[in-house]
């Protein structure tokens, strides 16, 4: 039996993540949620970004249309966030900014949970994890020891980060030979 949780739009108030049993219950309402409700209920995933402690400082201050980064240019951080932002878009979170997102320092990259920029949503998450790394040409990865960035179950910016690069770098893998 599941216990299903109703969560009223007014319960998305300004930083409405402070209280953690309220962020528990938050999460829990938007992970019974399907892909499709996500993408059809903007209203919600909006107000969610735009309140929640964490994500409101990295918004955009207009929409801007993205366009997809081919990475060869100077600030491959910038690229990359840019298409994490453009995935998070066409799964109906819309708003963040890749020019903050990549100026965040390295410790600030780490803090940044992708967990909390998809709505606490697990499926959404691993889309968003699977859709990425299917970008860059890898449909999965064999670790020895440390655990990889598909296999994460909280991955950060920074591990995001970490993973393109390692395939960017990397001149055999199939994303650098087309």
């Amino acid at each position: 039996m599941v216990d299903l949780i109703d969560l009223e739009f007014d319960e998305l108030y300004e930083n409405f993540d402070q209280d953690h049993q309220h962020l528990r219950k938050v999460h829990k309402f938007f992970n019974q949620q399907t892909l499709e409700w996500i993408k059809d209920n903007p209203e919600y995933t909006s107000r969610y970004v735009k309140n929640h402690t964490a994500t409101k400082k990295i918004l955009m201050q207009s929409s801007e249309n993205l366009e997809l980064p081919d990475f060869t240019g100077e600030n491959r951080t910038l690229d990359i966030c840019t298409l994490l932002c453009m995935f998070l878009e066409a799964f109906g979170i819309s708003g963040y900014d890749p020019q903050k997102l990549s100026a965040l320092d390295e410790f600030e990259m780490e803090l940044e949970d992708l967990k909390t920029h998809t709505l606490g949503n697990e499926l959404l998450l691993k889309s968003l994890k699977q859709s990425f790394c299917m970008h860059f040409d890898v449909i999965s990865t064999v670790s020895l020891g440390e655990e990889s960035f598909q296999e994460m179950s909280h991955p950060s910016l920074a591990d995001a980060i970490r993973f393109a690069n390692e395939v960017l770098d990397d001149p055999d893998a199939s994303f650098n030979q087309q």
